[in-house]
């Protein structure tokens, strides 16, 4: 495993790295950097990440929760993925080349370090210039029509399904086979169901139940009681709401005991969650605004001091040229320009 310098100041000061959510992931980036081989890319495969990284002494940090951490590194550009020409999933670190905290290319070229796979010029610019969310989008594994999970989906109440099918009873089940599934086919499902319809309460619901059980890997299914209830908080709360506070109280669920009782206790702790929730992100917005007010009125107080200083300078210069006589042997009266500012001189 390569050894890695953090950039401690591009770190701290990173505004992509501010967007990511839950903030809880921020500290991730720090301890993902040393995957980087001598260019800058590495494997990125969850599994692997998983393994080398957390399996040892972050068995809370579960695969599912990995997964998320590089959908959102990518999500807010510190990360961009794509499907290697050895069919192995890869990444790179967008900007690491010009942060000093690499080999010296010179060193590369000898063979002193190992390098990954460059990352397709053509891809990474689109990427970069926000036309494309993922490499892995545009080259799906030919492995994943077989990878897909196929089974008669179980319609349970209002329509929830297990599985790629026509669900059994009310509902259209519908799924995905999570264990078998390739990264570049999860990726680009993500994409392709990040955004929930707005047409219906009923559509917004399966939607919404579908992808709380995508989320959880298949492993959180609400029952009808407990989706009817999931329901009743579509009055209250957008999906988007209810997604982001899901994914919060599901990154706490480290043990089968917890997954076993997962929906029950989502059902009673959600709206407790997404209030909760809410308010961090007012509080948010107000410090956000509060920064904007105290940056306004600083840049106005700067603009009032060069205004007093060049009237002040004005002044200076109305007053030689009331004083010195044009013939005057000191000379010519030099322009409002030429004044040095007592604060500089």
């Amino acid at each position: 495993m390569p050894k890695r310098i953090v950039h401690g100041e591009r770190v701290w000061r990173s505004t992509k790295l501010a967007n990511v959510q839950p903030e809880a992931f921020r500290a991730e980036l720090a301890n993902l950097i040393p995957c980087a081989l001598a260019n800058g890319t590495f494997e990125c495969d969850p599994q692997l990440i998983w393994s080398q990284v957390y399996s040892f002494n972050r068995r809370s940090m579960t695969l599912n929760k990995v997964r998320r951490l590089l959908d959102e590194l990518e999500r807010v550009g510190i990360l961009f993925r794509w499907n290697g020409t050895d069919g192995r999933v890869w990444g790179y670190w967008v900007g690491i080349k010009d942060g000093n905290v690499l080999p010296k290319p010179s060193e590369v070229k000898r063979g002193d370090y190992p390098i990954g796979e460059e990352p397709p010029p053509d891809l990474l610019d689109r990427f970069l210039s926000n036309e494309l969310d993922s490499g892995l989008m545009l080259a799906v594994d030919s492995r994943a029509s077989r990878d897909m999970g196929l089974g008669v989906g179980v319609g349970v109440g209002v329509g929830v399904g297990v599985g790629v099918g026509v669900g059994s009873g009310e509902g259209v089940g519908s799924g995905i086979g999570g264990e078998g599934m390739s990264e570049s086919t999860r990726v680009k499902i993500i994409n392709n169901t990040r955004e929930l319809p707005n047409s219906s309460t009923s559509t917004d619901l399966k939607a919404l139940l579908n992808e709380i059980t995508f989320i959880s890997d298949l492993s959180v299914i609400p029952d009808a009681k407990q989706a009817q209830a999931i329901s009743n908080w579509l009055a209250d709360y957008t999906p988007e709401e209810i997604l982001d506070a899901f994914r919060r109280f599901y990154d706490d669920v480290t043990d089968d005991f917890q997954l076993k009782f997962a929906a029950k206790n989502f059902v009673e702790k959600g709206p407790y969650l997404i209030e909760g929730m809410r308010r961090i992100k007012l509080e948010r917005v107000a410090e956000e605004e509060l920064r904007a007010r105290q940056r306004q009125e600083l840049e106005a107080e700067v603009a009032r001091k060069e205004e007093e200083r060049k009237k002040r300078q004005q002044e200076e210069h109305e007053l030689i040229e009331t004083t010195l006589p044009s013939d005057s042997p000191l000379g010519p009266t030099p322009s409002a320009d030429q004044i040095p500012d007592r604060e500089e001189s």
